[in-house]
């Protein structure tokens, strides 16, 4: 059985990198345009592909639901900036 210790420093690293990781997305995303936002997405596949050539649909399933509201929020800001009006309703 690995050393408790190990774990616990092998979870932090792991926090660490999801906070670098969700830091990047937030700062780096917004400016890529759609046709570079999928194919980083599906390079990605494909390094995944490589790694658990089985585990495709459940990469893809993951990030389904993201992918959707991401296109779906695209769309929005596109409507609201060929008619100006703003991309959310007052509450």
């Amino acid at each position: 059985m690995a050393d408790p210790l190990t774990i616990r420093e092998v979870l932090e690293g792991y926090r660490y990198f999801n906070a670098w990781e969700l830091q990047e997305q937030n700062e780096e995303l917004p400016k890529l345009t759609i046709e570079e936002s999928l194919r980083q997405f599906f390079e990605l596949c494909a390094v995944a592909r490589k790694f658990a050539p089985d585990a495709e649909h459940i990469f893809l399933a993951d990030k389904k639901v993201d992918w959707i509201a991401r296109h779906e929020r695209m769309k929005q800001a596109a409507r609201a900036m060929s008619n100006g009006s703003p991309t959310t309703s007052p509450q």
